[in-house]
């Protein structure tokens, strides 16, 4: 509709009203740009939300582990802080869980 009045005022040669609708035509689009960032932070903070409702924490403190798998194992550290999941990597032989960002660890 802005595109339209553009066009038919500038048939008219009147320069102010014309600056005025472009400036309304860049603030729509620029509404267009801050409406979509919103409803992306929306999706963010509804799937965050539905990861921490997925999240237990493991007997073992500084682990945390998806409700569906107790097998992976993440760093609760990394979690609490920075709200990442983090896989912790397992040494056999030494039997413990290690943080490769974090270096975070805990015998089992």
């Amino acid at each position: 509709m802005l595109k339209d009045a553009t066009s038919v005022l500038n048939k008219t040669q009147n320069i102010e009203l014309y600056q005025i609708l472009l400036d309304a035509q860049q603030k729509a689009l620029d509404l267009q740009a801050e409406n979509s960032e919103l409803k992306k932070q929306i999706e963010d903070i509804k799937d965050m939300k539905d990861l921490e409702s997925k999240i237990k924490r493991h007997p073992i403190n500084t682990i945390v582990v998806l409700e569906s798998d107790n097998n992976i194992k993440y760093c609760s550290v990394c979690w609490d802080s920075d709200r990442k999941l983090i896989q912790m990597m397992y040494r056999d032989a030494s039997k413990w869980y290690r943080c490769r960002i974090c270096s975070n660890s805990t015998d089992v």
